[in-house]
């Protein structure tokens, strides 16, 4: 597994890039297991891979994949393994590494843009880019990095399929 973290508006997000087959144990994860109650507190974005995850109660399997985000399709409830069949890249928000924050998950949002196509990103908004790159005004932005748009509507092209998270 590796680790790398970065700073999103003030929030720690972290990139997490597990191997096929990898067992790990990396909060809220021990031994590829996790459990999901009422409330996930936990932002989890797939960037790269699969990963297909399977109840330990009643066997059901869900994939998830470039794309899925714990916030668009969240997780049903009960008691999950990772089988990382693949190498995976997963973009977290954690309550543990931000408890420090009030509130310690921020209400983000999520930016999906296929790549080749353009959007029109609003004035005001706060973009933390975790995959592939965008053009702004003739400008590459990659990933990794914050973007505040302060200076009116602006017109972004993915360059790749691009995500990210938009925060409050």
């Amino acid at each position: 597994m590796y680790t790398r973290s970065y700073l999103a508006f003030n929030y720690l997000v972290a990139k997490n890039v597990f191997t096929a087959g990898e067992i790990f144990i990396s909060d809220p994860v021990v031994n590829n297991v996790f459990a999901v109650g009422d409330v996930f507190p936990y932002v989890w974005f797939y960037t790269k891979g699969t990963d297909i995850l399977i109840n330990l109660d009643t066997q059901e399997q869900i994939t998830r994949t470039a794309g899925d985000c714990s916030i668009t399709v969240p997780y049903p409830k009960g008691t999950w393994r990772t089988t990382l069949p693949e190498e995976l890249e997963l973009w977290c928000i954690s309550p543990f590494s931000n408890s420090n924050k009030t509130p310690p998950i921020p209400n983000v949002g999520v930016f999906s843009l296929a790549d080749g196509q353009e959007t029109i990103v609003p004035h005001g908004t706060k973009l933390f880019l975790i995959h592939a790159s965008i053009e702004v005004a003739g400008r590459t932005i990659p990933a990794g990095r914050q973007v505040e748009f302060v200076s009116g509507d602006k017109t972004v092209l993915a360059i790749g399929n691009a995500y990210g998270l938009i925060f409050p």
